[in-house]
């Protein structure tokens, strides 16, 4: 059974050392502990610790931050440069005046 990332985080930072009493006995220990049964049943990575995943997920919302960011600024550089194009070279109109006395 295959559980996704977010899960296996909920699941590892919150059941990580709580002991469960097992229903019937198979020969095995009483109780097992939650971090038998991420690692059993669920087939949890346990190598490495809850503050890892933070560290990521903190690092993930700076690197969406700095591409909203240049995204924006982007834009803001690019977008009269289209528009001119798009509107055109305004003409040059040329003034011709009149001497009214000759």
């Amino acid at each position: 059974m295959e559980v996704s990332s977010d899960y296996r985080t909920i699941f590892r930072s919150h059941s990580g050392n709580t002991p469960c009493t097992t229903l019937h006995s198979t020969g095995g220990p009483p109780t097992i502990t939650g971090e038998d049964i991420l690692k059993s049943i669920w087939q949890v990575d346990m190598g490495y610790s809850k503050w890892v995943d933070l560290a990521i997920l903190f690092g993930m919302v700076i690197v969406y931050r700095l591409m909203f960011l240049g995204i924006i600024k982007t834009s803001e550089k690019v977008v009269p440069i289209f528009k001119a194009l798009l509107v055109g070279f305004p003409k040059h109109s040329e003034q011709v005046t009149v001497n009214p006395s000759s």
